[in-house]
């Protein structure tokens, strides 16, 4: 006796049945990151670039807040430059960003008219020329990099745990140890859900 499994696909087609040659139901599967299916499906993900010159020590050089009023903004990943090797972390704390220049995020999207979130104030900024950003306060350093050659980018790979709620703040911020102002680039890249 042969069992003939009907399933409903994704695709608008209706009921159609499915048996592999030896009469078992053969399925696969792909995995892609969270980031991939929000893009291509709800549109949110986002890439946050920027480059700030002439920062220096223990200055806040970049901040994303959560400006969305029904989402929470997942950290996937973020790039790093520096001007002269030496220490940045990234923290997470509360706060809107000012002082500095307001930052657009690019859709990864291509195809997708949708902005992030906004709710008419400052949300995602970067330090301008000698002037950092002000306005956050941190909840804790959640990670340091020691960036040992000058221009080479890194990377940090957050693996969608980074999630701020409503008007949380993830902001980068260069170490006490540097000694001679420069600049700093580099990309955030988060998504909504």
């Amino acid at each position: 006796m042969s069992i003939v499994i009907r399933y409903s696909d994704d695709r608008g087609k209706g009921l159609a049945d499915v048996q592999g040659s030896d009469g078992r139901l053969n399925v696969s599967s792909r995995s892609d990151a969270r980031a991939y299916y929000n893009s291509r499906d709800e549109h949110l993900a986002f890439a946050v670039p920027f480059l700030v010159t002439l920062m220096d020590a223990a200055e806040v050089f970049v901040a994303w807040r959560n400006a969305s009023d029904d989402k929470e903004l997942v950290i996937s990943a973020v790039t790093l430059a520096l001007f002269e090797a030496g220490d940045n972390e990234w923290h997470v704390g509360t706060g809107t960003p000012a002082a500095g220049t307001t930052i657009v995020p690019v859709n990864m999207n291509q195809g997708s008219a949708r902005s992030a979130p906004t709710d008419g104030s400052e949300s995602v900024m970067m330090g301008t020329t000698t002037t950092p950003l002000t306005g956050m306060t941190s909840s804790g350093v959640i990670s340091r990099q020691n960036i040992g050659v000058v221009e080479e980018d890194r990377v940090v790979e957050f693996r969608d745990t980074v999630r701020l709620g409503q008007n949380d703040t993830f902001f980068g911020q260069l170490g006490a140890g540097i000694s001679t102002p420069g600049f700093v680039r580099g990309t955030i890249y988060g998504y909504y859900e």
